[in-house]
């Protein structure tokens, strides 16, 4: 299983943690599941836009990773796939959103897509986001999402996240459902390529 999660993965990791025993076993786990990784002994010696592994709450970096001993593996693995799409020169990430009884959402950073959701709650679905915001460490979004049922409701609820800059984009949904659609040899379907079609959409009603 987390062989799988650890597929595309194509950007080094660095690890820099002080305490010997938790570097030792992080990078064990990256090095068993054919991550490329780099052990850091100077972070200001780093100039690489690496993603990084690290114990030190107080490194301000984009792409950190906080660890402690009480890491949980697939968690690690997630937030590495996540950064390693991201672009940390980017100022915002993009939200396509598929209204509906079943919300499919997408994070697209510069076009590519960093992750995908699905969900029957609004709540789900704001703390999903929110997660995302919390590890690209980004504050400024847009939100693209289609004019369909309950698209206000979930409107109105994005509004009410705090510390967040959000601009609102409408999306026609017509042509915007479809059965699948295909990325990179990655087949996505039902109410997430309707996502992903919406995110993607270049004409849109901003919502001042």
């Amino acid at each position: 299983m987390l062989e799988k999660l650890s597929e595309d993965i194509i950007n080094p990791v660095g690890i820099y943690i002080k305490n010997q025993d938790l570097r030792e076993r992080i990078h064990l786990i990256l090095k068993t599941l054919q991550i490329k990784t780099e052990i850091i002994q100077n972070i200001l010696e780093n100039e690489k836009n690496n993603i990084i592994i690290t114990d030190d709450e107080r490194l301000k970096l984009q792409k950190k990773i906080f660890v402690n001993k009480n890491f949980i593996v697939s968690e690690i693995i997630r937030e590495i796939k996540i950064l390693d799409k991201f672009n940390s020169k980017s100022e915002k990430i993009i939200f396509g959103v598929d209204p509906g009884e079943r919300i499919g959402i997408v994070a697209l950073c510069q076009n590519k897509i960093l992750e995908t959701y699905s969900t029957v709650q609004i709540e789900d679905l704001l703390k999903w986001m929110k997660n995302i915001l919390k590890i690209t460490k980004i504050s400024k979004l847009r939100v693209r999402i289609g004019k369909g049922q309950n698209y206000n409701k979930i409107i109105e609820n994005m509004n009410l996240m705090e510390n967040v800059n959000i601009v609102f984009e409408l999306v026609d949904e017509k042509d915007t459902s479809s059965n699948k659609y295909l990325v990179s040899e990655k087949i996505y379907k039902g109410d997430i390529a309707s996502a992903i079609i919406i995110g993607l959409r270049i004409d849109k009603e901003i919502i001042e």
